[in-house]
């Protein structure tokens, strides 16, 4: 049974959950920017663009990401399926679209470290040039602009967000680096 937000399942594998409160607060917030959408569409002073971008467009944006919100939470809860999961040779970050983890061989990587952007926190992996290339050419051309965009922008290809994660970002970098270092 999960009990913390931290479980370390043996001597070489640690799951990082979701913090479900941050969740529940996100979803909840949604919620009501949405049900602000439904009190312009019912203002009678408002014109007509006012009521489609402001009420419907609210409505479907907040409302319907509030829903897929909540519900990938709770599927991630139900599921007891950990954000990150560290192992000696490996992080493995849950990739909620695919439903399945990215694997980032700790043998690839030269370190991780720190960066806030836009009030964002986020640990930065700090790849290998070989393997940066090799990580360039086997994406899409669609994801290869977004990593040569993350690359102008923070200098990484990729990250993991450390966003609503039940560990502090500070910890959670520290724990990484370490076990490169191993």
């Amino acid at each position: 049974m999960q009990t913390s937000s931290i479980k370390a399942t043996d001597d070489t594998e640690i799951e990082v959950f979701e913090n479900t409160f941050k969740t529940i607060s996100i979803s909840i917030l949604c919620f009501t920017f949405a049900a602000c959408g439904i009190f312009i569409i019912a203002d009678e002073q408002c014109g007509i663009a006012t009521k489609m971008i402001g009420g419907w467009l609210n409505i479907l944006f907040f409302g319907l990401g509030g829903l897929f919100i909540l519900g990938s939470a709770l599927y991630k809860k139900m599921e007891r399926i950990p954000s990150l999961i560290i192992r000696d040779d490996c992080v493995c970050v849950y990739v909620q679209i695919k439903n399945k983890y990215d694997v980032i061989m700790f043998s690839d990587i030269d370190g991780f470290r720190l960066t806030k952007l836009y009030r964002t926190k986020m640990i930065l992996i700090d790849y290998k040039p070989a393997t940066m290339t090799k990580e360039l050419e086997r994406s899409s051309p669609i994801i290869q602009d977004l990593m040569a965009s993350s690359l102008n922008t923070v200098n990484a290809i990729k990250s993991i967000s450390t966003t609503n994660l039940a560990v502090s970002t500070d910890n959670l970098c520290a724990i990484l680096n370490s076990k490169i270092k191993k």
